[in-house]
């Protein structure tokens, strides 16, 4: 866990002499089960809201996800993937149910802890998914170095159709699974066109090219 200097006049831990590290930086607990534990000194047990000042400049359009922990367990089971939306400020975010009631939960007197976890399974099918299409990809072009000996000529003719009947549909479902991919994230996006996964279309429009102009593939490889 790193920290960071921010200057800014809404934090709790301000100085304007000084320069202090008040800001856990994002980027040093962003794997899924890294996690940071707050302690709360409590004067008086009771019922109370949860509300985390925080920038999520990470994943631009696209949120990331905590799981929060309360004295060491999970009160809701909302809280087991909480959504932090893309923000390049810092913003107040209180925990509150899908009608606006917000989340109350029980602190003892004295200290208390509040732990949130980086979770990483709301991405888990993208990352599985482009990692398949990706080793495949390879395994492809290692059997057409095979067959091509390695060349990439670009005035010679190649017959991949004929030598790798599948290919040409094999591609065209990783065309696909990509658009797939693409859609399903959108559903958890603040944007419908986020920045942070426009090289999905990119490569799905490139697929389909490679796809349609199959026996270009030898020459293509080295672009």
């Amino acid at each position: 866990i790193r920290l960071r200097v921010e200057q800014d006049p809404s934090n709790l831990y301000y100085d304007t002499q000084e320069l202090r590290l008040n800001t856990i930086f994002g980027d040093s607990w962003e794997n899924g089960g890294q996690a940071i534990t707050y302690e709360i000194d409590v004067d008086t047990a009771g019922l109370y809201q949860l509300s985390f000042k925080y920038r999520q400049y990470l994943l631009k359009d696209l949120p990331v996800f905590r799981r929060i922990y309360v004295n060491g367990s999970v009160p809701y089971d909302a809280f087991d993937t909480v959504a932090f939306p893309h923000t390049m400020s810092f913003i107040n975010r209180t925990m509150k149910q899908d009608d606006g009631t917000p989340y109350y939960v029980y602190l003892e007197s004295g200290v208390n802890t509040i732990t949130l976890e980086a979770v990483s399974h709301p991405y888990k099918v993208a990352i599985e998914t482009m990692k398949y299409i990706m080793n495949e990809i390879q395994t492809l072009a290692l059997n057409i170095k095979r067959y091509t000996s390695g060349g990439t000529d670009r005035y010679r003719d190649w017959d991949i159709s004929l030598y790798f009947p599948e290919a040409q549909n094999t591609i065209k479902v990783w065309a696909n699974m990509l658009d797939w991919l693409y859609d399903d994230l959108l559903t958890i996006a603040s944007d419908d066109a986020p920045s942070e996964i426009a090289n999905i279309l990119v490569s799905k429009d490139r697929l389909i090219d490679i796809a349609n102009n199959i026996n270009e593939l030898p020459s293509r490889m080295v672009q």
